[in-house]
């Protein structure tokens, strides 16, 4: 498995740029950005996810981890946006943000 950098400072925005050394990478990702968001609730689920965050762009791929025993969410998600901007300007407006829920 070759190995891909982080254009960026930020952890929470992986460029899916290939390293130098690096050819395995599918050219179809060229320019997309991924965004790990963390602390997700239970009860919010890729709909709202998709609401929520489609907001600020295109996305093209949303993915709750999950449980394989149970299917109960983990608590975080990958989206991959079509624009790696796109994927800065969340990771930099969400980070240290806490989805609260209110009953």
């Amino acid at each position: 498995m070759g190995k891909r950098k982080l254009s960026t400072p930020n952890p929470d925005v992986m460029s899916l740029e290939a390293a130098s050394n690096d050819q395995t990478l599918d050219k179809d990702y060229k320019g997309m950005g991924v965004v790990y968001v963390g602390h997700i609730p239970n009860h919010f689920q890729e709909k709202e996810m998709r609401q929520f965050f489609g907001q600020f762009g295109d996305i093209l791929k949303l993915r709750i981890s999950r449980s394989k025993k149970t299917a109960n969410s983990k608590g975080y998600a990958f989206i991959l946006y079509e624009d790696e901007e796109v994927a800065k300007i969340v990771a930099n407006t969400m980070n240290d943000t806490y989805f609260v829920a209110d009953y």
